[in-house]
């Protein structure tokens, strides 16, 4: 099938090569024979000269020649209407300063050669119908004006026209408040405009404008409008002798159009009459008019398949806009189309198994604001992304959902709303933070039991020597004294495991997290293994992340706890934190990270580093390389928990036998 650019192309080319397949008829080139009446053959006989003015200087239609001779279009043209008409035509030379005299009797001649019809013209002289058409012309020099213009644009410029021309009768009566100089003849014009700067344009025709522009070789003319005057030339006689115009325009009839074509190609380069009045236009014109039709009815043929196309294509999309909706009405999440105002353009039969309202009565609704309430309302409609929401049901529910915000322009919606309801969810993860707060206070309590137990032998110890009957009062008070610090240390132990016992998970506030570490590392040290040495430079300035402590906490005993087992045989773990910024193109790789400045956790060890196979699980919840019953698979998913849930992320470096890095980014506050 043809399509809509090859029919152009095609068009195109039938257009071009239409007329090489036109085969002109010539017309007859003899000379017809005039029959001439006895008043006109009495006319001939009484007046066998007659006195025609030529111009010397209307280059190439009429002119002198250097030998003194008439030439031109107007000597062929007389040359064959003298043959024909039995005539003899005496050329007489127009003095450029009798130009304005029209009387033919004053002129001492019996008519002019070529002629333009004018009105003043036609009160002295018959015109025999039109022999030449030459449409005038703006010329200017090059640059100074870059459009098309006409005489309504020429105001306030000096145009120069040649004294006693058709044109300038023209612009005279039809433009007055033109500012006109006028020259001898065209090629004083053409000269002034081209380098003495006389004027600033020109009025003149294309044949006698390129005969001079040809012989002169002005290079920095161009033509820059249209006058809108036609010259029409014809044979004149003194309007006194009708006899004389009625041979003259017998003569001019039998002119054919090939004799006239003759003579206009001997004269001209340039075409100068309407394209159609030529039968080549003609000839041309009915080719292309076969071509044109032959293309639309391709382009019919081709306009039926393209509606068929659009019909079958229409089907489809319909069908998949049915399979779409169905899909949309029947998943558990609430979708929604919000307008500008708030209020909802679409909502998907989720709405009723999220917010317990009927989809058509939230489309009547004021909308948003009827399902989270103003000021959550606000931010939906305006800046929010992905946020969690708490509402309360209309039985006294609580109910925990997860609404997606994103920007779109469909129809009169602006945005696309999704509501997830995450409240089974996020009970779960409720429990299972509980669950690794007793885990996280179990293990520290296993770990505190050692150190506890060394200070109650300390305390037991000192008791016992400062009860013995052999101590003296100054030892007494040195061993209480001992004593007493035991008991102290012992204290403080104690209040530390009771406060991360008793700490109410997924409380967020601002945390210090160099002072949580510099807390949390001595209950540590029966955790991690005599072997394992733990390396900690407290930050050199607070640095400060909003989270949950007990959560902080459990990143970092996590962390310490998969250090301690990459080093079986002992090794060092180190804890660092800094703040950093982190451009866009750094955080592209990991979801729903904001670029900008963070606070880093760094977990390094000097173990047997993770096995490539392994690195894609580690963060898998209950994926463990330990044995059975020796590990839950819980503690770095947990660790990827905390960090997305504060808008951050966990980033890893690991070598075999070279050790791993662990990276915890929480934005900084």
């Amino acid at each position: 099938m043809l399509r809509a650019p090859s029919l152009l192309w095609l068009f195109a080319l039938l257009v071009a090569v239409a007329p090489l397949g036109c085969s002109p008829v010539p017309a007859p080139t003899s000379a017809p024979v005039i029959e001439l009446n006895a008043r006109e053959r009495e006319f001939i006989a009484d007046h066998p000269t007659i006195r025609l003015m030529v111009d010397p200087h209307f280059e190439p239609a009429d002119f002198i020649d250097e030998k003194g001779n008439h030439s031109g279009m107007a000597a062929d043209f007389l040359s064959m209407l003298s043959a024909r008409t039995g005539l003899i035509f005496e050329p007489v030379p127009l003095d450029a300063d009798g130009r304005q005299e029209l009387d033919p009797v004053k002129r001492g001649v019996d008519g002019v050669a070529l002629s333009a019809t004018t009105p003043n013209r036609l009160a002295f002289y018959n015109i025999t119908d039109t022999l030449l058409e030459f449409p005038a012309y703006i010329l200017t020099r090059r640059g100074k004006v870059d459009h098309f213009v006409t005489p309504s644009d020429l105001m306030g410029w000096k145009v120069g026209v040649v004294s006693g021309y058709a044109s300038e009768e023209y612009l005279r009566r039809e433009y007055p408040k033109l500012t006109l100089v006028t020259f001898p003849n065209t090629d004083a014009g053409l000269r002034s405009l081209a380098y003495e700067d006389q004027i600033d344009a020109f009025i003149s025709t294309i044949p006698v404008s390129t005969w001079w522009l040809e012989q002169e070789g002005y290079t920095n003319l161009k033509v820059a409008g249209e006058v809108g005057y036609m010259y029409r030339l014809g044979v004149t006689s003194r309007n006194d002798w009708p006899e004389l115009h009625s041979i003259l325009q017998k003569g001019v009839a039998s002119i054919t159009y090939q004799e006239r074509h003759t003579i206009r190609s001997k004269w001209l380069n340039a075409p100068y009459e309407p394209f159609y009045r030529s039968w080549q236009f003609w000839s041309w014109f009915v080719s292309a008019l076969g071509s044109v039709l032959a293309v639309s009815a391709g382009v019919a043929l081709w306009n039926y398949q393209l509606r068929k196309k659009v019909r079958e294509r229409t089907a489809e999309l319909a069908a998949g806009e049915a399979l779409y909706r169905t899909t949309l009405e029947n998943v558990s999440d609430a979708v929604m189309l919000v307008r500008a105002d708030r209020t909802v353009a679409y909502a998907s039969g989720g709405v009723a198994r999220v917010f317990d309202r009927d989809p058509a009565a939230v489309l009547a609704s004021a909308g948003l604001p009827d399902l989270f309430g103003p000021e959550f309302a606000h931010r939906v409609a305006d800046e929010l992304k992905n946020e969690e929401f708490t509402r309360l049901d209309a039985d006294g529910r609580t109910r925990t959902l997860f609404v997606t915000s994103t920007p779109v322009i469909i129809q009169d919606a602006v945005r696309l709303v999704v509501v997830h309801d995450v409240t089974d969810r996020t009970r779960l993860e409720r429990q299972l933070r509980q669950q690794k707060t007793l885990e996280t206070v179990g293990l520290l309590a296993g770990g505190v039991a050692h150190d506890f137990n060394n200070l109650l032998q300390v305390i037991g110890g000192f008791a016992e020597m400062a009860g013995s009957d052999l101590a003296t009062e100054a030892a007494r008070k040195l061993y209480l004294g001992r004593v007493s610090d035991a008991t102290g240390r012992a204290t403080s132990l104690t209040r530390q495991l009771l406060a991360i016992a008793r700490r109410k998970p997924g409380d967020k506030s601002t945390v210090d997290v160099g002072r949580v570490t510099r807390d949390l590392l001595p209950l540590l040290s029966g955790l991690v293994s005599k072997l394992v040495r733990v390396e900690f430079t407290p930050p050199p300035v607070p640095l400060m992340v909003c989270s949950d402590p007990t959560q902080v906490e459990q990143v970092l005993l996590n962390l310490l706890v998969n250090a301690r087992d990459a080093m079986p045989d002992g090794g060092t773990a180190t804890v660092a934190w800094d703040a950093l910024d982190r451009t866009a193109e750094q955080v592209a790789g990991f979801p729903n990270v904001q670029p900008g400045r963070f606070v880093r956790l760094r977990v390094t060890d000097t173990g047997t580093g993770i096995p490539p196979g392994v690195r894609s699980k580690i963060f898998e919840p209950f994926f463990t390389t330990k044995e059975e019953g020796k590990g839950t698979g819980l503690g770095l998913s947990v660790v990827l928990g905390v960090a997305q849930d504060a808008g951050g992320y966990v980033d890893l470096q690991t070598e075999e036998g070279k050790g791993t890095t662990f990276e915890v980014f929480w934005p900084a506050v």
